[in-house]
C-alpha cells in the first residue's frame, strides 16, 4: 500500500472499531449463535455461563444473550468493547488478551469461545499452546471451548491480493489490502480508514496455522481432549480442503 503523508498509522481495531460493524454488517451473527449452540449441545456438557474471546463489539455476546444464554466478552480493544458496551449497556464486556487472559476469573465459565479468526491473531504454535493451557484452567469443570481459525487454503482463495474499496457512508470510507505469504503462513490485511478526523492505517496480522498442526498441537500438548473438528458450519468432518475449521475442545468428561 503507498504512504501518503497524511496517513496516521495507528493500532488495530483502535479506529476500526468506530466503522467494524458496518464492515461486517455481512455476518449473520444468530446463525452463527445457533449453530455453535448445537455443537455444544452435541457434548452433552449443559451450558452455565459462556464468555467470549476476543468479543470485539460484542455481536455474538448479544445474539446469545437474546437467546437467553448468561455471556460475557472480553477482548484486547478497549475501542471495541466500548462500542459493544454501548450498544448493550446491561451486558459485561472487560479488557483481556490471549495468551494469558490474566483478567478472567478462574472457574466463572463453563464455555469458552474463541471466533472469527482471533486464534489467528496467536503469533505462533508456541502461543497457541499456552492460550489453550491457559483457558483449560480458567474454565469450570466440565467445560467446553469451541474456536474457529482459517486455513491456508482459505487465504490462498480468497484473501491473497485482494483489494476491496466501500464508501459506508457521508463520513466514513475504507480500503482494504490483503495478501498472504506462503512460506510464513502469514496473512496481512492493511485497512485505510476515511474519517471526518483525517486517513488512519491498521495493520492487522494473521498466522494461519495448518489443521494438522492444531491437531498435533491438542493431542500431544494440551491438556483438552479434543471433542470433534469440523467443516465450516456443519458437522463433517475437517479434512485438508476445508476453508475454516471449529474445534471443538472438553475438560472433565471422565478421559481427558
Amino acid at each position: 500500500m503507498q504512504s501518503h503523508i497524511n496517513e496516521k498509522h495507528v493500532a488495530p481495531y483502535s479506529v476500526l472499531a468506530t466503522v467494524y460493524d458496518q464492515m461486517m454488517n455481512h455476518v449473520n451473527y444468530p446463525q452463527w449463535g445457533r449453530y455453535l449452540l448445537r455443537v455444544i449441545q452435541k457434548t452433552g456438557i449443559a451450558i452455565g455461563r459462556i464468555l467470549d474471546i476476543g468479543c470485539g463489539t460484542g455481536r455474538m455476546v448479544e445474539a446469545l444473550h437474546e437467546q437467553g444464554y448468561a455471556i460475557d466478552g472480553c477482548d484486547p480493544s478497549v475501542s471495541m468493547i466500548r462500542m459493544g458496551q454501548r450498544r448493550q449497556p446491561q451486558l459485561h464486556f472487560y479488557q483481556d488478551a490471549l495468551p494469558y487472559l490474566p483478567h478472567t476469573p478462574a472457574g466463572k465459565y463453563n464455555v469458552m469461545l474463541s471466533l472469527f479468526d482471533t486464534m489467528n491473531y496467536l503469533p505462533d504454535i508456541n502461543t497457541l499452546r499456552v492460550a489453550l493451557h491457559t483457558i483449560y484452567h480458567k474454565l469450570a469443570t466440565p467445560g467446553v471451548l469451541v474456536f474457529d481459525v482459517v486455513s491456508p487454503r482459505m487465504c490462498e482463495t480468497h484473501f491473497n491480493q485482494v483489494v476491496e474499496k466501500e464508501v459506508l457512508n457521508d463520513k466514513f470510507a475504507y480500503e482494504r489490502y490483503s495478501y498472504f505469504d506462503r512460506r510464513t503462513l502469514t496473512q496481512t490485511n492493511e485497512i485505510k480508514l476515511f474519517t471526518p478526523d483525517g486517513i488512519f492505517v491498521e495493520t492487522h496480522v494473521q498466522h494461519i496455522f495448518p489443521f494438522h498442526e492444531i491437531m498435533e498441537l491438542i493431542r500431544t500438548s494440551s491438556p483438552f481432549r479434543l471433542f470433534n473438528a469440523y467443516e465450516e458450519f456443519t458437522f463433517h468432518p475437517l479434512n485438508d480442503n476445508s476453508l475454516r475449521g471449529h474445534f471443538v475442545l472438553v475438560k472433565g468428561l471422565g478421559d481427558d
